[in-house]
């Protein structure tokens, strides 16, 4: 009965609707008061019989009653998702989720909010889940895109600020702050990503982009600069970032720093290397040539193979110019030459070997190409002014002449042309325009020449004086100082003008001045023998000027000693060299060593160095004679750790010039010993070794032999023998001993000595590649009772390639093999350890075989006298059959202290299968004195 009371109140609060309205708008809200039993008791039956729609108006009426109610508000969102209500059912479960951090009710917002695109609700449910799962990276990045729908990206990164400093945060929050505008903060992300987690190209060049994006350019080279050492070079990416800020910020280094590494790499673009030549042109034209044949191995754009025609010729390197159009197909060379640009530096590369042919057919059809081109129709003109047939070149001077006339840069060029048809009544408008329009001296004299050969001889002298008057205050009255005077401005527009034109005006000047006998005077002969020793065929042109330009006075000494010099004319060589001040510094040392004159050459050397002390030249011929020939004396003092053994050592070495060739060679070395006695024992503490010898010294050849004195457990005498042949580009070297102090272990150090036989010889197959071979055959004794303990054959093979300046790779493998006696002589018992079987091998050193690899700079410096302090070393890593991986270096550095003298230091240690595995470590100080 109270049921049926409690059904029926509440039915006669509904309101029924029409019958298209839906089943909730049928529904009213109950309208009895709230009883929270009578309202749970009509939703369960309302429930029970289907009727969705006052189930949902009950617990929204229970909902408003009672807001904090979790269960009202269940039934409401329970109801609401079956009524398609999912906005009512999203704001309940979230009341839920917020009130009481239910589960269920959590996962219900995450399903029902994506749908609504409910931000706010989302941002709830993410925030709540973030919580739950701190760290969580799919909560995060789902937090982060809900704050953005929202539009509140600040609050997101201040979440991101207080969440651990993760990978995923940090990219995260450089991902949000850069889309969001702030660059500050997603720089500053992107860096520390770096520090943390990198280094990684991809950061630090989104951070570097957003400070180019604001135009901050100092800030992104600041950043890139900073992140650079710890750049791989495979971060292709990064180094181009870094090369291109680097050009726009003025730093020119960084940039060729930064295209180097690309090209480490071995995957530059022809841009990037087009690029990098740009960078170097100025500072290395070869390099710069180099670069430009690497671009065009890479995509074949011709104006890479322009560009390094262009820079060789810049420095007249002709040759490997020449060298790398051998390379190229037919193919290649067909496309190639439909370029204007190309044709026209094959045209110079032609010109200059002499070839005035090839380069008049270059130069013709690079004008049918580009007919236009104004620096082209320069280069024709030039071309058939110096060469070409008189009819082409008097057509091109009429067919060009409209064109020429509005082009001031042609006008010097059209009067040579007239000039050379012997035509000076053409050339004088060309040349009046010019000097109208560049009033120098050498246009003056230019169109005085001209208007004197055009008979109008008081014209041509008005010219002359004014330019005497402005350059002497009054006009020369003699006519050898006008001669000298006009000679003097001659020179000096001939240094002005380019190879193929200043040999034209060469041509022009011998045929006015050569007398029918076909002399001419001195000055006129030299310039034209000067421009012979500057072109490449010195083999051949200087002799035929001094032929075919007869003058009153002999050819220079300067170019009689050049030319002994390439045809190997000893007695024209000594001759010279009878009055060796007459003749040119560097030449005549480069003579007297060619006579073997090795005093002479020596002394040459030294005076050149001494009046010349900015000559690079004649510095490095003093520093190679006194090396070799001067007399010196060394002191050394030295310390060297073999693990087991510690020397210390004073040193003393002699070389004192007897004749010309013959050098007196003493050396004394006197050494305290000390050891770990569970290794070795020391049955004395102190060594000594003295040589006395003679040195025959030559230029190609160089013999010393010595007698020896060892003092160690014994006394032994012995023989020391050493040879070497210079034949460039091989070297041949013997070198062997009798009794000689050995060094292959501590034992042998201690209680042996060697005999010994060693042969080498070095090829230097490219100025850069070098290979060595040398081998050695070793007897090793016991010191007192001379009792053998083995033997050990050594194969050495090396190979150097010098990289730039004085730099080197060098390459080495080492084969030792050895044998040992069965019986150990009685007299190296004592330098056992304690307890250590009687074993010959103690002493022998093991068989290996080794390899290295490693980097060596300054090696130059040690083998010459040095004008200034530098730096010398080596480092290397080393993999044998005995320890595996070894190491071996050398740092040291050297200089003169008060001239003619080097004082030297350098550390140089090891570890390797070498001295029987033993690490070893030497410090040395000498000071070499030459007198």
């Amino acid at each position: 009965m109270k049921r049926s009371l409690v059904l029926m109140a509440l039915c006669s609060s509904v309101v029924l609707a029409e019958p298209a309205a839906s089943p909730l708008d049928l529904a009213s809200a109950p309208s009895a008061p709230f009883n929270q039993e009578r309202f749970q008791l009509g939703y369960d039956v309302y429930l029970a019989n289907g009727n969705l729609a006052a189930a949902y108006r009950v617990a929204e009426r229970g909902v408003q009653e009672r807001p904090r109610d979790v269960e009202w508000r269940r039934r409401l969102a329970t109801v609401a998702q079956w009524l398609n209500k999912p906005e009512v059912a999203l704001a309940n479960w979230l009341a839920i989720a917020r009130q009481t951090g239910d589960a269920a009710a959590w996962r219900e917002v995450g399903r029902i909010a994506p749908a609504m695109a409910d931000s706010e609700a989302m941002l709830a449910y993410w925030q709540h889940e973030l919580q739950r799962q701190p760290g969580n990276e799919k909560a995060l990045k789902a937090l982060l895109a809900s704050y953005e729908q929202a539009g509140r990206p600040d609050e997101a990164l201040l979440v991101l600020k207080r969440q651990p400093r993760s990978r995923a945060v940090l990219e995260a929050e450089a991902d949000l702050a850069e889309r969001t505008g702030h660059d500050d903060v997603a720089v500053a992300a992107l860096m520390d990503l770096n520090r943390r987690f990198g280094p990684d190209e991809a950061w630090v060049v989104r951070a570097a982009g957003l400070h180019l994006q604001r135009g901050q350019v100092a800030q992104a080279e600041a950043l890139l600069a900073s992140a650079e050492p710890a750049m791989p070079a495979t971060a292709l990416q990064f180094w181009q970032l870094r090369a291109d800020v680097a050009e726009l910020s003025g730093d020119q280094a960084a940039a060729v720093r930064a295209y180097g590494r690309i090209e480490a790499s071995g995957k530059a673009s022809s841009d990037s290397l087009s690029r990098q030549a740009d960078l170097l042109q100025e500072k290395d034209p070869l390099a710069a040539a180099r670069l430009q044949v690497l671009a065009w191995q890479t995509d074949h754009k011709p104006e890479a193979v322009e560009s390094a025609l262009y820079h060789w010729s810049r420095v007249e390197a002709w040759a490997p110019a020449e060298a790398f159009l051998a390379t190229l197909t037919a193919d290649e060379l067909a496309r190639l030459e439909q370029h204007p640009g190309f044709l026209q530096q094959r045209a110079n590369l032609h010109l200059a070997r002499g070839r005035g042919d090839a380069a008049g057919r270059d130069l013709r059809a690079a004008m049918a190409l580009a007919p236009r081109d104004n620096y082209l129709r320069q280069a024709w003109m030039a071309w058939l002014v110096s060469q070409g047939e008189p009819s082409a070149l008097r057509r091109m001077l009429q067919e060009g002449r409209s064109q020429a006339a509005r082009q001031p840069g042609l006008w010097p060029v059209w009067a040579a042309g007239w000039n050379r048809l012997d035509a000076p009544a053409q050339a004088l408008p060309w040349l009046q325009a010019h000097y109208r329009l560049r009033r120098d001296d050498l246009s003056a004299l230019a169109l005085a020449d001209t208007l004197r050969a055009d008979g109008r001889e008081a014209q041509a002298l008005v010219l002359e004086q004014s330019v005497w008057s402005r350059r002497l205050g009054a006009a020369p009255r003699s006519v050898d100082l006008q001669r000298e005077y006009a000679d003097a401005l001659f020179r000096l527009q001939l240094a002005r003008q380019p190879v193929d034109v200043r040999r034209q005006s060469l041509r022009t000047l011998i045929t006015h001045e050569q007398g029918k006998d076909g002399r001419v005077r001195e000055y006129v002969r030299d310039l034209v023998l000067g421009e012979a020793w500057a072109g490449e065929a010195i083999d051949t042109e200087p002799p035929r000027v001094g032929r075919e330009l007869p003058s009153d006075q002999p050819l220079p000494l300067w170019s009689q000693l050049g030319t002994a010099l390439l045809m190997d004319d000893t007695a024209t060589l000594e001759a010279l060299l009878e009055t060796p001040d007459r003749l040119p510094a560097n030449d005549r040392t480069v003579a007297a060593i060619r006579l073997g004159r090795t005093g002479q050459a020596s002394e040459l050397a030294s005076d050149s160095a001494e009046t010349r002390p900015f000559d690079d030249v004649a510095d490095q011929y003093l520093q190679e004679r006194i090396w070799r020939d001067g007399d010196r004396v060394d002191i050394a003092i030295q310390y060297e750790d073999w693990d087991s053994l510690y020397r210390d050592i004073l040193a003393v070495d002699l070389v004192h010039g007897l004749t010309e060739h013959l050098h007196l060679h003493l050396a004394h070395e006197a050494a305290r010993l000390s050891s770990d006695p569970q290794q070795i024992r020391l049955p004395e503490d102190q060594q000594a070794f003295s040589l006395a010898g003679l040195i025959w010294q030559g230029e190609r050849l160089r013999m010393e032999g010595a007698l020896t004195y060892f003092d160690g457990i014994d006394t032994e005498a012995g023989l020391y023998g050493d040879l070497q042949w210079n034949a460039y580009p091989w070297l041949f070297e013997a070198r062997g001993g009798l009794a000689q102090p050995a060094t292959d272990t501590a034992g042998l150090r201690v209680g042996g000595y060697k005999d010994y036989l060693q042969l080498g010889t070095s090829w230097q197959v490219t100025p850069r590649n070098s290979l060595r071979l040398q081998l050695e055959h070793a007897l090793y004794s016991a010191q007192s009772d001379d009792g053998e303990l083995g033997d050990a054959d050594i194969l050495t093979a090396s190979w150097r390639y010098q990289l730039m300046g004085d730099v080197a790779l060098i390459t080495r493998l080492v084969e030792l093999q050895s044998q040992a006696e069965l019986t150990l002589p009685a007299s190296l018992l004592p330098v056992l350890p304690v307890g250590a079987p009687a074993n010959p091998a103690f002493f022998v050193p093991a068989p290996y075989t080794q390899a290295g690899f490693g980097m060596a700079f300054g090696e130059t410096a040690e083998a010459g006298y040095q004008r200034r302090w530098r730096p010398f070393g080596h480092a290397g890593l080393t993999y044998d059959s005995v320890v595996d991986l070894g190491y071996e270096g050398r740092i040291g550095v050297l200089g003169p202290v008060v001239g003619r003298d080097r004082l030297r230091f350098y550390a140089s240690g090891s570890y390797g299968a070498q001295v029987n595995a033993a690490p070893s470590l030497t410090l040395n100080l000498d000071y070499l004195f030459f007198y």
